[in-house]
């Protein structure tokens, strides 16, 4: 093999192998960030402060600032009124904790696959420098 190869040979194994380090410290920094913002310091997603939903219901549209902003049905009493937001907020509150859920193992496999595919080249590439040195 030429001298030219074996260089290029060699910067491409180096630049692969410190390209799959870097991924790995990636994944395994959002790793540990995920379990710290979950396990240990319980961070609350942005969207339990700021109540951002609105409810259209059959016969009033609700907003998350309390206000009912239109009223579909005229003889919608007081209490049907308040019914609705009721079911209103509880539904926004079980949509707000399945999308926490589903961050989170969004966020999990992202990591893990970026972890599953940096590792295998990693010891490939770091293996045959390992071989030829």
């Amino acid at each position: 093999m030429s001298d030219k190869r074996k260089l290029i040979r060699h910067i491409y194994l180096y630049l692969v192998t410190a390209i799959t380090i870097v991924l790995i410290l990636i994944s395994t920094i959002g790793f540990i960030n995920l379990f710290l913002r979950k396990y240990v310091l319980d961070v609350k997603p942005y969207d339990e402060f700021t109540k951002p939903y609105e409810c259209e219901e059959q016969n009033l549209l609700y907003r998350y600032d309390g206000n009912v902003q239109q009223k579909k049905n005229p003889n919608l009493s007081k209490v049907q009124e308040e019914e609705l937001i009721a079911q209103c907020e509880a539904d926004e509150e079980i949509n707000r904790e399945l999308r926490n859920k589903n961050d989170l193992k969004r966020d999990i496999a992202q990591y893990l696959a970026m972890l599953l595919v940096a590792l295998p080249l990693y010891f490939y590439h770091w293996g045959i420098i390992k071989k030829e040195k």
